[in-house]
C-alpha cells in the first residue's frame, strides 16, 4: 500500500530529545516499510526514515534557534502540499490532532487520525461532531472516555521495536526509578514517598520544560509508553490505577496496579521477585512494533476495502 505518515513539526522523527509522538511515529513506520509498504514520512528535514522523507522545514519547531516560529503556520504549509498530493497515497495517516479536519473534509474516508492527547478538554467535542467522517484511532480504551460517540474505529496500543530495550543480564533490584515528565500530573511526589518508605535510591530522568518548572502541563500521553520501555527490560512497574495503566499493566505479572499509597509501598518488595523473562514475554507479546504495525496494516485495509467509513449510530 502507498502510506503516507503525518508527524507533528515540533520535533524530529524519531526525536533527538523528548517526543513520544514522534518516537511512536517513527516504530511505525519503520515497521511498515519491513512489511514492504511504500511509505513516505511527513516530518522535519533532521528526521531519518528508511521510507520516502517530505519535509517543509530543515529543521523541527522546537530546537530551532530562531527567536520567531509560527507553529500553525509550518503545519498549515505542509498540509496545503499533502493535500495537492492525496492521490498518490492509498491512506493518509495523521498524528497532528484535529488540523486537517477542514483540508481534507471531502477525502476524510482515506483517513486514519491517531489521537496522542487527552480528549477532555472544552471544545474537542464540538469538533468531533462538526466533523463526524474522519475515522479515529484511540492509543488506550480510557481514551475514549470524554466521547464515547465519536467514529472510533479501533484501540491500537503503541509498540516498541524488540531490541531497542533488553533485559539486564543480571538485574540487581537495588534502586527504584521515576521516567517521565517532572509535572504534577506524573505524581514525582509519589515515587519519592514510596522510595523514601522502602527505603530505597530513587534515580530520576526526567524532563524538565518551562511550565513543569512551575510543576504544570497542559496535558498527558493517556498511553504510559514508559511501562513498555520497562516491560521491554523485563523491568517490573508499581502505577496507580488510573488512565491506561490497567490495560498495559497484567497485574501480577509484569507489575502491580495499585489504588493508595500503603498498596504501593507493599507492591515494592512483591514486584522484586517477579520473572523477569515472563514479564519480557509480556512485552514481546502485546507491545513489539511489528504488532502495532500488523494492527494498523489492518485498519488501513478496512478502510481501503470499506470506504466511506463512517461510525454506525
Amino acid at each position: 500500500m502507498r502510506i503516507a505518515q503525518i508527524a507533528p513539526l515540533l520535533e524530529s522523527v524519531p526525536p533527538r530529545l523528548y517526543g513520544g509522538t514522534e518516537r511512536i511515529v517513527s516504530y511505525l513506520t519503520e515497521a511498515l516499510v519491513e512489511r514492504g509498504h511504500k511509505v513516505t514520512l511527513f516530518a522535519s528535514g533532521d528526521s531519518t526514515t528508511s521510507g520516502d522523507l517530505t519535509s517543509f522545514r530543515e529543521q523541527a519547531l522546537r530546537l530551532d534557534p530562531a527567536p520567531h516560529k509560527s507553529i500553525l503556520a509550518a503545519h498549515l504549509s505542509m498540509l496545503h502540499s499533502i493535500r495537492q498530493r492525496v492521490d498518490d497515497f492509498d491512506v493518509l495517516h495523521f498524528h497532528i490532532d484535529l488540523l486537517p479536519f477542514p483540508l481534507f473534509e471531502t477525502v476524510a474516508h482515506k483517513t486514519v487520525t491517531t489521537l496522542h492527547g487527552r480528549q477532555d478538554k472544552q471544545d474537542l467535542a464540538q469538533v468531533y461532531r462538526r466533523w463526524p467522517g474522519f475515522p479515529l484511532v484511540s492509543i488506550s480504551d480510557n481514551q475514549r472516555k470524554p466521547m464515547p460517540w465519536a467514529n472510533w474505529l479501533d484501540t491500537i496500543h503503541h509498540g516498541l521495536p524488540p531490541g531497542l530495550c533488553v533485559p539486564p543480564a543480571r538485574p540487581t533490584c537495588d534502586y527504584l526509578a521515576f521516567l517521565g515528565r517532572l509535572s504534577r500530573e506524573k505524581r514525582p511526589d509519589r515515587a519519592i514517598e514510596i522510595a523514601r518508605r522502602v527505603g530505597m535510591p530513587l534515580k530520576i530522568a526526567a524532563k524538565v520544560g518551562a511550565g513543569d518548572r512551575r510543576y504544570f502541563h497542559e496535558t498527558i500521553e493517556p498511553f504510559g509508553l514508559v511501562m513498555i520501555e520497562a516491560m521491554a527490560c523485563g523491568t517490573p512497574v508499581v502505577a496507580w490505577r488510573e488512565g491506561s495503566v490497567p490495560e498495559v499493566i497484567d497485574d501480577g505479572i509484569s507489575g502491580r496496579v495499585v489504588s493508595g499509597m500503603d498498596e504501593a509501598v507493599a507492591a515494592v518488595a512483591e514486584v522484586r521477585g517477579y520473572d523477569r523473562d515472563r514479564i519480557r514475554a509480556c512485552f514481546e507479546q502485546r507491545f513489539d512494533a511489528s504488532r502495532m504495525a500488523a494492527r494498523y496494516e489492518a485498519l488501513y485495509l478496512r478502510l481501503t476495502e470499506e470506504q466511506p467509513v463512517l461510525k454506525k449510530a
